[in-house]
């Protein structure tokens, strides 16, 4: 005989447990079906759930505010082939058959052929509202599938991209106003530089009529002359380099590099400057050159910044100051050019200048 009262505590403990792990189930199904209404009911995005001919099952909240349709309206009526541009859809429609060398319609096929086929599929869609306004948006489609793999929907999730689209087209306008802006000071740089050279042809072509002309000038008016030249010369080679500034811009300027002896820069140099210098007092020492030294750069450049460099110099510094400059080779592939003031034209009185040197079979660097 059996003593069921001996049986009953062990039933009474298994119920139990069933009874707990069913609850746990139950509040994690809870726990999905809240999440899963959180993000259908979410107004931030449309979620468009269809079947698998295309009927629309699901319209969310935020489809609803996207588009202006309720879910009644479309559920179980209309495909999102349906509310999207038709024009859009057929151009789908087309660019696939040509990618996938198939043929596939136009309409619902169009939106949910890659999808369907396993491939991700993220594209935009302009997307047609009921009071007929139209906007873009970014629409990611995933096929649903049962437990055997068979397709029995589709899920369509879109944002707005209106915003991102009024950007791209905001600046798209100003780069075309900056284009034009740019052609036009271009053109006016152009114009600019001719009208200049015109009159310092003229200067540069009587200077060169003194230098040669009879009698011979004088060696202090020769020496004015020669400043008039040599100032012009660089002066109508900075005017030559006006469209430069054009060029730098839209990122064609190239530098022609070429041996450049850094000994006739710095004499012509001196040329330029030392009316400047004269005039407020300034002493200028320039460095002895024992050796040639060549530099790989290009000469316009390098005579314009030490020019530059100069100038600060002189017109930033005390009555009757000093301006130093020294050449010294760092190693063997670098030339260092100091500059050292008795003011503050260089920035706490001294700025280092390093080019590459030059050399060959013939040329070469101490």
């Amino acid at each position: 005989m059996i003593n069921t009262g001996d049986v009953n505590p062990l039933i009474d403990k298994d119920k139990g447990k069933a009874e707990r792990i069913e609850i746990q189930r139950q509040a994690t199904l809870l726990q999905a079906d809240g999440l899963q209404n959180a993000i259908f009911n979410s107004v931030n995005f449309s979620s468009i759930a269809t079947d698998a001919k295309g009927v629309i099952q699901i319209f969310n909240l935020g489809a609803e505010r996207m588009l202006g349709y309720s879910a009644n309206e479309l559920v179980d009526q209309a495909t999102p082939a349906d509310i999207s541009d038709p024009q859009e859809v057929l151009a789908r429609a087309k660019a696939l058959s040509l990618e996938l060398d198939t043929q596939i319609k136009p309409g619902f096929e169009a939106l949910v052929f890659k999808a369907s086929g396993g491939i991700k599929d993220i594209y935009e869609l302009t997307y047609i509202c009921k009071d007929g306004s139209q906007f873009p948006a970014i629409v990611s489609v995933t096929a649903l599938r049962d437990k055997l793999g068979e397709i029995i929907g589709y899920l369509f999730v879109g944002t707005d991209n209106s915003v991102r689209k009024q950007f791209e087209q905001a600046l798209i306008k100003t780069m075309a106003e900056t284009e034009k802006a740019n052609l036009t000071k271009s053109d006016f740089l152009y114009h600019m530089r001719h009208e200049l050279r015109t009159p310092l042809n003229a200067i540069l072509g009587f200077a060169q009529l003194l230098e040669s002309g009879k009698p011979e000038p004088t060696p202090s008016q020769k020496r004015s002359v020669d400043q008039i030249l040599q100032s012009g010369w660089h002066l109508l080679e900075l005017m030559n380099e006006i469209l430069d500034l054009a060029l730098i811009e839209s990122g064609k300027l190239s530098l022609l590099l070429e041996p450049v002896s850094l000994a006739e820069v710095m004499q012509e140099c001196e040329k330029i400057i030392e009316p400047q210098a004269n005039k407020r007092g300034i002493q200028i020492e320039f460095p002895h050159f024992d050796q040639a030294c060549f530099i790989n750069t290009e000469r316009t450049r390098l005579k314009q910044i030490v020019i530059n460099l100069l100038s600060n110099a002189i017109k930033y510094n005390s009555a009757n100051g000093s301006v130093y400059v020294s050449y010294s080779n760092t190693s063997p592939t670098r030339v260092r050019i100091a500059f050292k003031s008795t003011g503050d034209g260089l920035n706490q009185g001294g700025f280092k200048l390093e080019v590459q040197p030059y050399a060959d079979r013939t040329l070469t660097v101490p």
